[in-house]
């Protein structure tokens, strides 16, 4: 799996294949682009920048890319 998260504006971001098969976190170079071997399977994706983030799903039957979309996203701070 390789591809780029693109939001326009930050090309740092951390990314997490989480899955049945295991949980796997990256963080993307410096251009944005990530490289990631995975085991086939279905996987939740997170993805987040500083001012960003993309919550989806992926199921992996072969080697593909995967350009995450991400969106502007808002800091909440909640009290108990």
């Amino acid at each position: 799996m390789r591809g780029t998260p693109a939001d326009g504006t930050d090309p740092r971001a951390q990314i997490a294949f989480l899955g049945p098969s295991g949980d796997w976190w990256l963080r993307t170079g410096a251009r944005g682009g990530y490289l990631a071997f995975l085991p086939r399977d279905a996987y939740s994706v997170q993805a987040f920048t500083s001012i960003s983030a993309f919550y989806g799903d992926v199921t992996l039957t072969t080697s593909r890319t995967f350009d995450v979309q991400l969106a502007t996203a808002t800091s909440v701070t909640a009290r108990a």
